[in-house]
């Protein structure tokens, strides 16, 4: 590959080397999503409707010896966990594989402020500096008046990454992933010298 590739070139999220979730991150991920939809499910259903549906939950958790009268929603949870027909494990992790912005804005989807601090990676550019090839990584979190990002910078045969402060802050994850793409290849090497040590 040619200086003017790394210089300009967009690589997808997955092309960056690492750190990958455990399969029991990535579990604990998925059931976390699961139980969101439950959860969210129970605030689409017409109030009415709500309680005949609680009932039915109520009397199977007791059938099971599982109904805790501490936490009666999480009851009503499991109920819509069986109605919901929401993809399979493997099926999820390759969504989130392709599609992590969408995935970001999920988990952040009614979190209370300064919450949900994952940041996730976005996007990757690559470049060229002092002799050596450069994979800028875009990783891109939720807070509470937005979204931020920062730039984590590494080097093949380097042990560890460079980050920048959160350098950019927009109203949706798209957003944020705009503007890293708008940089010019001088403004990232820029940004990768302030980093340097």
């Amino acid at each position: 590959m040619d200086r003017a590739h790394y210089a300009t070139g967009h690589r997808a999220p997955g092309s960056l080397p690492r750190p990958e979730l455990t399969e029991a991150q990535l579990k604990a991920r998925y059931e976390q999503y699961r139980r969101r939809q439950a959860a969210r499910l129970v605030t689409l259903i017409a109030r009415d409707a709500v309680r005949p549906l609680y009932r039915t939950a109520r009397a199977r958790a007791l059938q099971r010896a599982a109904f805790d009268p501490k936490d009666p929603a999480r009851a009503l949870v499991e109920l819509c966990l069986q109605l919901l027909p929401l993809p399979p494990f493997e099926r999820w992790r390759e969504d989130l594989a392709n599609n992590p912005l969408a995935h970001l804005e999920d988990e952040a989807w009614g979190a209370r402020p300064r919450t949900h601090r994952r940041s996730t990676l976005t996007d990757t550019r690559t470049l060229a500096h002092g002799g050596s090839v450069w994979h800028a990584a875009l990783n891109v979190y939720a807070d509470e008046d937005g979204w931020r990002g920062f730039i984590a910078f590494h080097s093949p045969g380097r042990p560890a990454s460079l980050r920048t402060a959160d350098i950019f802050r927009e109203p949706t994850p798209a957003d944020v992933r705009e503007r890293f793409r708008s940089f010019e290849p001088h403004t990232l090497e820029a940004f990768l010298r302030s980093v340097l040590p």
